[in-house]
Formats: structure tokens, C-alpha cells, sequence
């Protein structure tokens, strides 16, 4: 990991703020620079399903490749949660947000090969730490997380 102040003029920034650990489950709450309120998710699985759509609304980074579905994509499931996404003006309030576990701001910059590239600042001591694949920023999330989970459980 390297020590690496967060540029925050990247428009699809994600600041992750975990609230809970039940067994495998993480939840809390994520900002981002298109919401005004956060966008809560109950699993890492919500989490970037979310994430996801929120890159495909935006275009960017945009997409290598097309996943193919069976589904119609002008329907939408009746039981999927809207989210509307509007430019926020203030940038910095979105980063001061922070999760009662652990808090990342994750940056995407690329989606190619089916899979997202980028980096993950840790808002706690501002290390950065790059990912080449979804499965990398899991690992990622579940480390941070296991750490401060037995720091507060030794403490």
C-alpha cells in the first residue's frame, strides 16, 4: 500500500461507508458525487451490483464488453430499488462521510475484460491500494474489514 492524498475530481468516486459485520454479511451505506442521500446495501453483492449501475448510468468508465441477458433491458424488475442520480455540488461533504466499521473511497478507472481496475483509499490513514478485478476489491473490502474487527474485539 502506498500513502497517496485521494484526488477528488474523479467523477465516479465511490465512498463506501461499512456499518456492520454479521458473519460473512457486510452492510452500511455508500456516497457518491450523483446522490444527495446514500445509497444503503445489505451485501458486498448489493454493493457492486449497485456500483455497477451506477458506472452504466454515468458511462464512465465505460464498459468493454456487454454481459448478455435473457431479460428484456427496457424492463426493469418491479422489486429493483430507483435510484435517480443528480450532480452534488459539494464534493468534499460526500468524502467526509464515514462508516462505523471502516470507510473506502474506491475509483474505477477502467471496466475492461468483464471485470473493474482501480484503486481503493483507505480514509483512515490515506493508503492507496490497487485492484485488477472485482474479485481483488472483495478480498480488499473483506480484509480492511476483518482487520478492524479484531482490533475492536481485542481492544
Amino acid at each position: 500500500m502506498m500513502k497517496e492524498k485521494l484526488n477528488i475530481s474523479a467523477s465516479n468516486i465511490v465512498n463506501v461507508c461499512i456499518d456492520n459485520i454479521d458473519g460473512v454479511e457486510r452492510s452500511g451505506r455508500f456516497y457518491c458525487y450523483y446522490s444527495e442521500n446514500p445509497i444503503f446495501f445489505r451485501s458486498i453483492h448489493e454493493l457492486f451490483r449497485y456500483m455497477e449501475r451506477f458506472m452504466n448510468e454515468l458511462n464512465f468508465p465505460q464498459s468493454s464488453t456487454e454481459l448478455r441477458t435473457y431479460e428484456d433491458k427496457q424492463q426493469k424488475p418491479e422489486n429493483e430499488k430507483r435510484i435517480s442520480f443528480t450532480e452534488v455540488s459539494n464534493r468534499e461533504r460526500i468524502l467526509e462521510q464515514r462508516g462505523s466499521i471502516d470507510t473506502l473511497a474506491v475509483y474505477v478507472r477502467y471496466r475492461q475484460s468483464a471485470t473493474w481496475q482501480g484503486s481503493v483509499y483507505h480514509m483512515k490513514n490515506n493508503e492507496r491500494e490497487d485492484f485488477n478485478s472485482e474479485l481483488d476489491l472483495l478480498k480488499i473490502i473483506e480484509n480492511c474489514q476483518n482487520s478492524a474487527k479484531n482490533v475492536a474485539e481485542s481492544g
